[in-house]
């Protein structure tokens, strides 16, 4: 874990939004070049982003090093069902690459909805992931209505794809739905991940210019 987060150098970090990012040489990335992807969500119900420039490099990396740390361990979660509004205990994992996350449902019978027993996502295969009143769009009016104002603080959703066997067939997109333990693990969880896949798509692209 920490030679992948020493792939991550924070200097000057005069972040600005994503589209207006510099353009990276080779296989260099810093913080500083990396900022919040945008999503589709309404302009009425959710409140804009701060730009990462904000953020002082030090409370950067520490950030990074906590969300790197506590996903190796695994971290408690509620998993939620969009459509029904079901809560059932969880967790998920990041690999010491910060390169897998893994959701895994507890094995009770409240964990049914989800149809398979472990979910897996690739960070760079991430399409989006939105927090708190930014996942409204995600969920069905039914189910968010049985989640309190306190839980609607921690709600995450990570929508993400995998790629088919076959490179004819359709890309595979799923979604996971969960609730961290407080808002700002919650706030936390959804920009390091968006650092994270913006460095790893951004590398790749870099290595197939080569």
């Amino acid at each position: 874990m920490e030679a992948a987060l020493s792939r991550f150098r924070c200097f000057d970090c005069h972040c600005t939004d994503l589209d207006d990012a510099p353009e990276l040489q080779g296989n260099e990335m810093s913080l500083h070049q990396l900022s919040f992807a945008r999503g589709d969500w309404s302009e009425e119900v959710v409140e804009r982003k701060p730009s990462l420039a904000s953020k002082p490099r030090e409370e950067l990396k520490a950030m990074m090093k906590t969300f790197a740390e506590r996903g190796a361990q695994g971290v408690p979660i509620l998993l939620f069902d969009e459509f029904s509004g079901v809560l059932c205990p969880g967790m998920y994992q990041l690999d010491e690459q910060l390169q897998t996350l893994q959701f895994l449902p507890e094995d009770t019978a409240d964990s049914c909805p989800y149809g398979t027993p472990v979910q897996t996502a690739q960070v760079d295969q991430v399409l989006e992931v939105h927090q708190s009143t930014e996942a409204i769009h995600h969920v069905e009016p039914g189910a968010w209505k049985e989640l309190s104002e306190e839980e609607r603080s921690r709600l995450l959703v990570l929508v993400y794809q995998i790629e088919a066997p076959d490179r004819l067939a359709a890309i595979d997109c799923r979604k996971v739905c969960f609730l961290e333990v407080d808002c700002e693990s919650s706030r936390m969880f959804a920009t390091c991940i968006r650092i994270l896949r913006r460095y790893f798509r951004e590398t790749q692209q870099s290595l197939r210019e080569i």
